[in-house]
């Protein structure tokens, strides 16, 4: 009879020290958990300025290659945004 009445409370005793564990891992956690936040951030903010100058190069070097094959004013081909306007049969009504 005494091993049945210990049984429920060798299990409390271990959920009581399982739930220690797990709150001392949280609470570590929640310490750490601003400093690797306002770490990122900064990376972040290098990673934006970085890629920010790599599209002002990139569009600078395609402007660059269209000036020297000449194809910067279309050719003989319409506009991006002229393309649908021409040749319709509503422009004849």
């Amino acid at each position: 009879m005494m091993g049945q009445a210990m049984m429920p409370m060798n299990f409390m005793g271990a959920f009581v020290i399982f739930l220690c564990v797990a709150l001392a891992a949280l609470f570590v956690l929640w310490l750490v958990l601003p400093f690797s936040v306002f770490g990122v951030k900064d990376l972040l903010r290098e990673l934006i300025a970085e890629q920010k100058k790599t599209n002002e190069l990139l569009k600078a070097v395609i402007e660059d290659s269209e000036k020297e094959q000449g194809r910067g004013d279309y050719g003989d081909f319409p506009p991006p945004g002229d393309m649908g306007r021409r040749g319709t049969r509503r422009d004849s009504d």
